[in-house]
C-alpha cells in the first residue's frame, strides 16, 4: 500500500525503519500533506474518505503529554513511576510543547483500522477513494 500511496502523492504512509523485521498494526497511519491536496484540510479529507466508505480517523494519537494522565499527574497512589520519590525530581508536563507532534496530531494524521486492511480488495477501495478524492478536490474547497 505505501508504493501505491506515493504514486498518488500528498498521503504517505509512516517509514518503516529497516530494524523492524516485523510490524503489528492496531490502526495504519498515514500523513495527509494539504498543500498536495489544494489546500483541503485534513479533516475535509477525511470526511471525504467517510463518504466513500472508508472508515478512517485520526486514531488516538495525541502527543502523549497532552493525555490527561500526565497533565493531572495521575499515577496512582504512590505516583509512580513519573512521580516517584526513587525518580528524584518533579516534571510538569503542563510545560511541554512539541510543536511538530501536535500539527501532526492536529493537521497530518490519517488512521485506517487494522481490519480494514487484511483483504487486497480492502486496500484497493482505499486507494481508489484517495485517487478519487484527490482528483476531484476542486468540489471540496
Amino acid at each position: 500500500m505505501a508504493r501505491e500511496l506515493e504514486k498518488i502523492g500528498g498521503i504517505h504512509a509512516l517509514r518503516r525503519d529497516q530494524r523492524i523485521t516485523k510490524r503489528g498494526y492496531y490502526f495504519y497511519l498515514m500523513r495527509y500533506d494539504e498543500e498536495e491536496f489544494g489546500g483541503v484540510s485534513r479533516d475535509t479529507f477525511l470526511e471525504a474518505l467517510q463518504a466513500e466508505g472508508i472508515p478512517a480517523g485520526k486514531a488516538h494519537n495525541q502527543p502523549l503529554y497532552k493525555n490527561p494522565v500526565f497533565l493531572e499527574m495521575r499515577f496512582g497512589r504512590t505516583g509512580c513511576p513519573i512521580r516517584c520519590p526513587l525518580y528524584g525530581k518533579t516534571i510538569d508536563y503542563t510545560k511541554f510543547h512539541c510543536p511538530v507532534a501536535e500539527r501532526v496530531y492536529e493537521r497530518e494524521i490519517v488512521a485506517l483500522g487494522k481490519d480494514f486492511l487484511l483483504e487486497r480488495d480492502q486496500v484497493d477501495l482505499v486507494l481508489d477513494a484517495i485517487r478519487k478524492i484527490k482528483e476531484n478536490i476542486d468540489e471540496l474547497q
